[in-house]
């Protein structure tokens, strides 16, 4: 448990910083709720350790729950930027679809619940890796861009 809620808590205030740090970019305000209730989370997990499986169960929906509507609203800010932003997308809905999940089915236990985190995992990290390459593909393309827009601005020089 103590492992569970330090987790939360990291995660809550890095996702707290970013919402600062980025305030007056997009969605901020998503990265600041999250940060704040993954803490809220962390902190409930590290006072309150003998809650039981049930609370984690009800803590782990709502942690993927918020997740997944972040990741689903970087996608939907990503998609000017990032060619083919359905891999953070379908990360999101994966995330809410596990976090809705969980809460209709709270009475699966503990190994159901470990077992059904390393299956999101699984897929989160697949989808992670495909959204990595559209990001450095996307790079690649603007320097390439650059180096199009800088060659032409000095041909006319």
């Amino acid at each position: 448990m103590y492992v569970v809620g330090a987790f939360f808590l990291v995660s809550g205030v890095v996702a707290l910083f970013a919402g600062i740090s980025l305030s007056g970019a997009g969605h901020w305000w998503l990265l600041i709720l999250t940060g704040v209730a993954q803490g809220f989370l962390g902190i409930v997990m590290l006072a309150e350790p003998g809650a039981g499986p049930l609370a984690l169960a009800y803590l782990v929906a709502i942690w993927a729950f918020s997740t997944g509507l972040l990741e689903i609203a970087s996608a939907i800010a990503l998609r000017n930027f990032v060619k083919d932003e359905f891999w953070w997308l379908l990360l999101g809905a994966v995330t809410v679809a596990f976090g809705v999940y969980i809460v209709v089915r709270p009475d699966l236990g503990i190994l159901a619940l470990v077992y059904g985190i390393g299956i999101y995992a699984v897929l989160a990290g697949v989808a992670l890796i495909a959204l990595g390459v559209r990001v450095r593909n996307a790079g690649r393309e603007i320097e390439n861009r650059r180096a199009t827009t800088t060659q032409a601005g000095a041909a006319h020089r």
